[in-house]
Protein backbone atom coordinates (compact mmCIF):
# COMPACT_ATOMS: atom_id res chain seq x y z
CA UNK A 1 0.00 0.00 0.00
CA UNK A 2 1.11 3.31 -1.11
CA UNK A 3 0.78 6.54 1.17
CA UNK A 4 -0.43 9.17 -1.55
CA UNK A 5 -1.28 12.01 0.98
CA UNK A 6 -2.17 12.90 4.72
CA UNK A 7 -5.77 15.30 4.76
CA UNK A 8 -4.90 16.34 8.22
CA UNK A 9 -3.17 14.98 11.61
CA UNK A 10 -4.28 11.15 11.81
CA UNK A 11 -6.11 10.88 8.53
CA UNK A 12 -3.69 9.05 5.84
CA UNK A 13 -4.77 8.56 1.99
CA UNK A 14 -3.31 5.13 0.45
CA UNK A 15 -3.46 3.85 -3.39
CA UNK A 16 -3.51 -0.01 -2.58
CA UNK A 17 -3.77 -1.51 -6.40
CA UNK A 18 -5.83 1.34 -7.77
CA UNK A 19 -8.31 1.46 -5.02
CA UNK A 20 -8.03 4.07 -2.16
CA UNK A 21 -8.14 3.11 1.29
CA UNK A 22 -8.51 5.98 3.77
CA UNK A 23 -7.00 5.05 7.66
CA UNK A 24 -7.63 6.93 10.81
CA UNK A 25 -4.11 6.36 12.91
CA UNK A 26 -6.30 7.35 16.23
CA UNK A 27 -8.61 4.31 15.75
CA UNK A 28 -9.35 0.86 14.26
CA UNK A 29 -10.85 2.67 10.96
CA UNK A 30 -10.11 1.79 7.56
CA UNK A 31 -12.28 3.02 4.94
CA UNK A 32 -12.81 2.72 1.26
CA UNK A 33 -15.09 2.59 -1.38
CA UNK A 34 -16.02 -0.81 -3.58
CA UNK A 35 -18.16 -1.10 -7.07
CA UNK A 36 -18.37 2.68 -7.37
CA UNK A 37 -20.24 3.28 -10.31
CA UNK A 38 -19.83 6.68 -11.79
CA UNK A 39 -22.09 8.70 -13.80
CA UNK A 40 -20.37 11.63 -15.62
CA UNK A 41 -23.13 12.76 -17.84
CA UNK A 42 -25.65 13.16 -14.66
CA UNK A 43 -22.71 15.32 -12.65
CA UNK A 44 -23.78 19.04 -12.68
CA UNK A 45 -22.11 20.23 -9.40
CA UNK A 46 -20.89 17.08 -7.56
CA UNK A 47 -19.69 13.71 -8.67
CA UNK A 48 -22.73 11.37 -8.96
CA UNK A 49 -22.27 7.79 -7.94
CA UNK A 50 -23.28 4.97 -6.22
CA UNK A 51 -20.94 2.68 -3.85
CA UNK A 52 -20.70 0.28 -1.26
CA UNK A 53 -18.67 1.52 2.22
CA UNK A 54 -16.01 -0.94 3.11
CA UNK A 55 -14.65 -0.50 6.59
CA UNK A 56 -11.93 -2.84 7.83
CA UNK A 57 -12.49 -4.88 4.94
CA UNK A 58 -16.26 -5.37 5.46
CA UNK A 59 -19.17 -4.15 3.68
CA UNK A 60 -21.12 -2.19 6.16
CA UNK A 61 -23.72 -0.18 4.19
CA UNK A 62 -23.76 1.80 1.09
CA UNK A 63 -23.42 5.81 -0.26
CA UNK A 64 -24.70 7.86 -3.01
CA UNK A 65 -24.56 11.24 -4.91
CA UNK A 66 -27.40 12.51 -7.17
CA UNK A 67 -24.28 15.18 -8.69
CA UNK A 68 -26.42 18.32 -7.70
CA UNK A 69 -24.47 19.60 -5.31
CA UNK A 70 -24.19 19.37 -1.65
CA UNK A 71 -23.02 15.97 0.30
CA UNK A 72 -23.11 12.28 -0.77
CA UNK A 73 -25.43 10.30 1.40
CA UNK A 74 -24.40 7.32 3.68
CA UNK A 75 -26.25 4.67 5.00
CA UNK A 76 -24.59 2.72 7.18
CA UNK A 77 -25.46 -0.46 9.70
CA UNK A 78 -26.41 -0.41 13.31
CA UNK A 79 -25.08 2.72 15.05
CA UNK A 80 -21.84 2.55 12.72
CA UNK A 81 -22.51 6.16 11.32
CA UNK A 82 -23.05 7.76 14.87
CA UNK A 83 -19.83 6.13 16.36
CA UNK A 84 -17.56 6.83 12.95
CA UNK A 85 -18.59 10.48 12.95
CA UNK A 86 -17.86 10.68 16.91
CA UNK A 87 -14.33 9.57 15.87
CA UNK A 88 -13.95 11.17 12.72
CA UNK A 89 -15.38 15.08 14.39
CA UNK A 90 -12.24 15.03 16.48
CA UNK A 91 -9.99 15.35 14.21
CA UNK A 92 -8.30 18.65 14.74
CA UNK A 93 -8.14 21.33 11.80
CA UNK A 94 -9.33 19.39 9.06
CA UNK A 95 -9.97 22.04 6.03
CA UNK A 96 -12.20 25.20 7.23
CA UNK A 97 -11.96 26.81 11.23
CA UNK A 98 -14.41 26.19 13.43
CA UNK A 99 -15.92 22.97 11.39
CA UNK A 100 -15.79 19.23 12.05
CA UNK A 101 -14.80 16.36 9.64
CA UNK A 102 -17.93 13.96 9.81
CA UNK A 103 -18.11 10.62 7.14
CA UNK A 104 -19.52 12.17 4.25
CA UNK A 105 -16.27 14.54 4.22
CA UNK A 106 -14.69 11.24 3.87
CA UNK A 107 -16.66 9.77 1.39
CA UNK A 108 -16.92 12.67 -0.79
CA UNK A 109 -12.54 12.61 -0.78
CA UNK A 110 -12.64 9.42 -1.80
CA UNK A 111 -14.58 9.44 -4.33
CA UNK A 112 -13.01 11.95 -5.73
CA UNK A 113 -9.34 10.52 -5.30
CA UNK A 114 -10.91 7.48 -6.89
CA UNK A 115 -11.99 9.56 -10.21
CA UNK A 116 -8.57 11.32 -9.91
CA UNK A 117 -6.71 8.66 -10.00
CA UNK A 118 -7.95 6.56 -12.55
Amino acid sequence: MKLVGIVEKNYYVYLDNKKVVVRFETAPYSISIDNLKYYPELSIETYCFTGDIILNGECVGNCSNSGRGGCSDCYLQNDLLKEINEHISTIEDYCFPKTSLNIYDVIDNIVNMIIVFK
